[in-house]
Formats: C-alpha cells, sequence, structure tokens
C-alpha cells in the first residue's frame, strides 16, 4: 500500500534509512529532527512493515531565467529483503505523479547507482571538476597578496546573511541552481555543520565553508561574488591546509573552475558527472519557457531522457536522436543552448 508517512511511523522510517544512509551523530538525529517530513516522506508498506520509501525536498530551481518549482528525491531506498521485485521504481514512478499534479516542473537526485535511475528518464545533467591538490603543490597557489588581511572567521549562523548575498552574486554567471530561501540555507549550514564545518569571509567578496583535519581540507562550498576573487579564494585554503598540515586540498568544483583558475594545472581536475535530473512532463517545457507551436510538435517527440538534456543545457542534448530531422535538431538546439550548470545540494 502506497501512502504518505505518518507521524507514528518515524521509527520504521528511521530504521529503514540506517540501512544504506547516513546514521552517524549528531547527523541522524538533526535530520529527522530538523528536516525530515512526514509528509513529504512516500512509503510502501504491507501492513505494519514498510518496505521502500523516498522522501521529497522542495526547491526553487532557476533554470533559462524561469524559477520553477522542482524536488529533490533523497533517501530513496528498498528494504533488503524486498529488493529486485521493483518496488523502487514503481514508487518513484508514484513519486512523479504527485510531483505533476502539485505543480513541480523537474526532479534532482544525487546517487551512487545511476543505472538504477535511468530507465526512468534521469540523466547526469549537472558535471563538477574534482580538484585533488596534494601537499607538495601548495606552494604553487601561495599567491603573493593574494590572502592577506582581508579573511576573516566566520560564523555558520550570524554569518548566513552575508554568505547568501556573496552566494546571490555567484549564481549569476551559473544556471541550473537553487534559489536558497533562508529555511534552505538553515538546512545547509545545519547539515554541514554535523560535520564540523567551517567558515571564513573575505569582506562581502569571497567565503569558504570547509572541513579541516590532518588529513585534508575539503571545501565544502566556496562562494565568489567576482571571479577575479577566485583565485585568492584558492590561496587562502591552502594556507589553511598548510597551517593545519594537511596532506590533501579536496574540492569539488563547478565545472568551470579550471578556465577561471587557469593556473592549476590541467592535470590535476578530474571532471565528474554529479546530480541527475527528469523533467517531469514535456506541456510543462511549453508552459515554462513559452514555446511556440513549431516547437510543440518537435518536443513532443521526444523521449524523457533526451527532452530533459535538452531543457537542462546538456551539450549535445540531441546528437543520439534518431525521430528528429536535422534541421528540427538545429531548431531546438538554438532555442536551448547548452548552460553553465551549477549545483551543491544533496538533500
Amino acid at each position: 500500500m502506497y501512502r504518505w508517512a505518518e507521524n507514528e511511523d518515524q521509527a520504521a522510517v528511521m530504521a529503514l534509512w540506517a540501512q544504506d544512509f547516513e546514521s552517524y551523530e549528531p547527523y541522524y538525529s538533526w535530520y529527522f529532527k530538523d528536516v525530515y517530513q512526514p509528509t513529504l516522506t512516500l512509503c510502501d508498506f504491507d501492513g505494519p512493515r514498510l518496505l521502500a520509501m523516498l522522501q521529497l525536498a522542495p526547491y526553487t530551481l532557476a533554470l533559462r531565467g524561469t524559477a520553477m518549482q522542482a524536488a529533490y528525491l533523497v533517501g530513496v531506498i528498498t528494504d533488503p529483503a524486498f529488493r529486485g521485485q521493483g518496488r523502487g521504481q514503481a514508487l518513484l514512478g508514484r513519486a512523479h505523479d504527485w510531483l505533476r499534479e502539485q505543480g513541480y516542473l523537474a526532479a534532482l537526485l544525487y546517487t551512487d547507482i545511476p543505472g538504477f535511475y535511468q530507465p526512468l528518464g534521469y540523466r547526469h545533467c549537472y558535471q563538477r571538476h574534482a580538484l585533488d591538490l596534494p601537499a607538495a603543490q601548495f606552494p604553487l597557489f601561495l599567491l603573493p597578496g593574494a590572502c592577506q588581511g582581508a579573511w576573516r572567521a566566520g560564523d555558520l549562523d550570524a554569518d548566513m546573511p552575508a554568505v547568501a548575498e556573496i552566494y546571490t552574486s555567484m549564481t549569476k554567471r551559473y544556471d541550473g541552481y537553487i534559489r536558497r530561501t533562508r529555511e534552505d540555507w538553515q538546512k545547509y549550514l545545519g547539515e554541514h555543520n554535523c560535520d564540523g564545518a567551517l567558515l571564513t569571509l573575505a569582506g562581502e567578496q569571497a567565503y569558504l565553508l570547509y572541513t579541516l583535519d590532518q588529513e585534508k581540507l575539503r571545501i565544502i562550498e566556496l562562494g565568489f561574488a567576482d571571479a577575479g576573487f577566485l583565485a585568492g579564494s584558492i590561496t587562502c585554503a591552502v594556507r589553511l591546509a598548510e597551517a593545519a598540515g594537511a596532506a590533501r586540498l579536496i574540492w569539488p568544483a563547478p565545472f568551470d573552475a579550471p578556465q577561471l583558475l587557469p593556473q592549476i594545472p590541467a592535470k590535476l581536475w578530474q571532471p565528474q558527472p554529479f546530480v541527475m535530473a527528469r523533467w517531469l512532463e514535456e506541456p510543462a517545457a511549453v508552459r515554462a519557457f513559452n514555446c511556440p507551436a513549431a516547437e510543440r510538435q518537435i518536443l513532443a517527440r521526444l523521449d524523457t531522457a533526451a527532452l530533459t538534456k535538452l531543457l537542462f543545457g546538456v551539450e549535445g542534448a540531441l546528437a543520439e536522436d534518431s525521430k528528429l530531422m536535422p534541421e528540427e535538431r538545429q531548431r531546438l538546439a538554438e532555442r536551448f543552448p547548452p548552460l553553465p550548470l551549477w549545483v551543491n545540494e544533496y538533500t
């Protein structure tokens, strides 16, 4: 039986979550106290037994100049004893139906098992570049004067408005990002606070949200109001790592980071697929982007995966589509050019 969770189901939801997802403290308690919502937790029950579930996290997504309702899918899981029966994909289908009825246009998720989601039309639409910088190469990025006097230690609560302002400036160069509300920021920073995240800021120009130990400094998010300030931000991160005796600096960076930081050798960047997306229905594309009649007819012939990649601006989205004439592919490519996508949410 499919139904939304109720308050008395929380113990069962928490137990199933712990089968595959983060159950360490304080994150586990924080998530189920401050983030978890029964009314957005879709469940598959057999009598009293919870067989499968997923959670929906609503966001406002900025895509092609349009603010739209989107939802992250979080905690998609089937009880190990009932896997291989199609329950997870059936549950996702129910979730898609509900999201359409509520006016959501897209679903997003982060996963280590993309093959499970591909048959349902999900595709990797977001890419990033991973930087893994060993300590021996730290001196290459200690740029004279780039990080002196401007930076100060921040507070995850008190400095939230300043961080949000920098984020707003940074995302002007990107697309497909989350328009974070105050509630979104509280959730985002609260999650990383559970991991001992630290914050440092340079006025109204940049911030580093990171974790640090002797093994590594990991940049969670680097916000920069101006691309010209990015080199100084990396210099600051390197100095923090060096002062702590960290062996590495790790940064899952925006995909355009190699172009913004040409002084970093290209071989140090590793491209990675990141978030998967699924557009929920073709008519929604017509409504969202005011498509004329000729384009509507072409869009209606695309399958979900091709439509998703096209609207999210994936390079070469229609290259393998055999249903379209070359002139039709060209028309859609001009109408929906590739985008510099960036997103940094997981939940």
